[in-house]
């Protein structure tokens, strides 16, 4: 007989962290999300801000807003962003 042993679930904040530490990683980003002038000028950043995953039984899913730093591919930069966050939350 197969044993119960519950089951795990995890928090979009959570993902939006993972998600928000990745970009960080990745060569062309310059930040996620818009954010204000004055917190720009500070050095603040919103912790998930510029993230948005959604959580399903079998799934996640995620929206960024990301500025890329000037001079690099578009196509390539988020095409690294996507893979490193899908090899994380696996």
């Amino acid at each position: 007989m197969a044993e119960i042993r519950g089951e795990t679930t995890i928090a979009v904040d959570v993902l939006n962290q993972i998600a928000g530490h990745v970009a960080g990683t990745i060569d062309g980003i310059h930040q996620l999300g818009k954010g204000s002038l004055m917190s720009k000028l500070r050095g603040e950043r919103a912790r998930g801000a510029g993230v948005m995953a959604a959580v399903g039984t079998e799934e996640a899913a995620f929206d960024l807003e990301v500025v890329l730093a000037y001079g690099f591919p578009l196509k390539e930069v988020t095409g690294k962003l996507r893979d490193a966050i899908a090899h994380e939350v696996k």
